[in-house]
This record gives structure tokens, C-alpha cells and sequence, in this order.
């Protein structure tokens, strides 16, 4: 032990380290974080090399970041190592589970924004459309093909266009 007369591994050291070389690890060993209990496990946190490649930064208790070398992709994965969330090499990003918050901390959507959206190119929209400044509303109900706008119906179907003012 440096610093410590009774060390619990083989070089243990007390107090700061400096070194002007690399450290060298094995593959899938890890350097741990003791616990707020002072117990060195995976529940601490640790980071290690991936067999295959790559850095793995996580515990056992919680979300896992693997940065892939293989893929070079950046991947957040849960407690399981089921994959949720990757950013590719290509600048892909997906999303296996949950949802994305845009501009607001309040998820109440797959995509929830607060603000503005700009985009170029088409729109393509699989189901209703929902629109709502909170005093007037738009939806589309595209199975029953009726544009609602304010209390007021626009029905399309096929080239019959109805006017209801109800």
C-alpha cells in the first residue's frame, strides 16, 4: 500500500495519483466507484472495455452508454442491455422505447414539442391530424375522412364535398 498500512487489494493508494503514461486494462476489466455505503460493486457505477470494442459506462441498477467501436454508434441501453436509444455513424438517430421531449421537460407524446417546428420536403402523417391554439381546434379524422375545424365540418368523401354548419 502507498499511503495506507493496511491496503485491502494488491496497490492500493491513498491520497492523488499522477502519471504521465497510459493505463493499461484487459479486456472486460473495470475501474469501479465506491458507493455512498463504501462498497466497490457494479451498483457504484464502473467503466470498462467491451470485448468486441468499445467503452461501457454504467452499472447494474440503472441505464447503461456503450460508445461501439464495431458499429461506431453511441447507444444508451437499459439495466438489461436492451438497447433504447443510438445514435449511428451514418447521424441516425432512433429511439427503440419511450418518447422525445423537444423544448418542454412534459412528455405527453412519442414526440412532444414545445415551439415552433420547421421542416422542407413533404409531411407524411400515418392517422389523424390534431391542431389547437387552446380557442380554436383543426382535426382530421382520416378512417371517417371529416375535416372539424371550431365547431364547423368540412366531410370529404370521394368528390362529394358537404358543407355542415353545425
Amino acid at each position: 500500500g502507498i499511503g495506507t498500512t493496511s491496503p485491502t487489494v494488491p496497490l492500493q493508494v491513498t491520497g492523488d495519483i499522477s502519471a504521465s503514461g497510459h493505463l493499461y486494462l484487459e479486456n472486460n476489466k473495470e475501474i469501479f466507484f465506491q458507493s455512498a455505503e463504501g462498497t466497490w460493486h457494479h451498483q457504484s457505477g464502473s467503466i470498462r472495455k467491451n470485448v468486441g470494442g468499445g467503452l461501457r459506462i454504467g452499472n447494474n441498477s440503472s441505464v447503461i452508454v456503450d460508445l461501439f467501436q464495431g458499429s461506431n454508434s453511441f447507444i444508451v441501453a437499459n439495466k438489461n442491455g436492451t438497447t433504447q436509444f443510438q445514435v449511428a455513424e451514418t447521424g441516425n438517430v432512433k429511439i427503440w422505447t419511450g418518447s422525445l421531449a423537444v423544448g418542454t421537460k412534459t412528455v405527453t407524446d412519442k414526440l412532444t414539442v414545445e415551439g415552433s417546428i420547421s421542416a422542407s420536403g413533404v409531411l407524411n402523417i400515418n392517422g389523424d391530424i390534431s391542431a389547437s391554439d387552446g380557442t380554436r381546434a383543426l382535426q382530421y379524422d382520416i378512417s371517417a375522412h371529416t375535416l372539424k375545424s371550431s365547431g364547423q365540418t368540412l366531410e370529404i368523401k370521394g368528390t362529394d364535398i358537404n358543407f355542415d354548419s353545425n
